[in-house]
């Protein structure tokens, strides 16, 4: 890591609570403790291109979350819970700068 990727990570959570789009969450973890007050991005739609022809299809939506407000690596079946909304951790995209992006199913 070089001092930049530090300072990167150091201030993921400047640059999600200051996110209009931001919004405050609970995680449920299969068989490990609840995390409260996280901040979460919600993507209600995200799109992609039609690999089969010139339009774009529909994904699952997506969460964002700063890594460091979890201890273990997020995991698919786990959920969030935010503004009313609850969502079932269907693929880990990874870490990217201090922030990881999930794939999530609305249940």
């Amino acid at each position: 890591m070089t001092d930049f990727d530090d300072m990167i990570r150091d201030s993921s959570g400047v640059f999600t609570s200051g996110l209009s789009s931001s919004t405050i969450g609970t995680y449920h973890a299969n068989g490990r403790p609840v995390v409260e007050n996280v901040t979460v991005i919600y993507d209600p739609k995200m799109y992609e291109p039609d690999p089969l022809g010139d339009g774009l299809v529909e994904k699952n939506p997506q969460i964002t979350v700063e890594t460091d407000s979890f201890a273990e690596k997020i995991k698919q079946n786990d959920r969030f819970e935010f503004d009313g909304i609850k969502v079932k951790v269907e693929h880990n995209e990874g870490d990217e700068i201090g922030l990881t992006t999930l794939r999530v199913r609305v249940i």
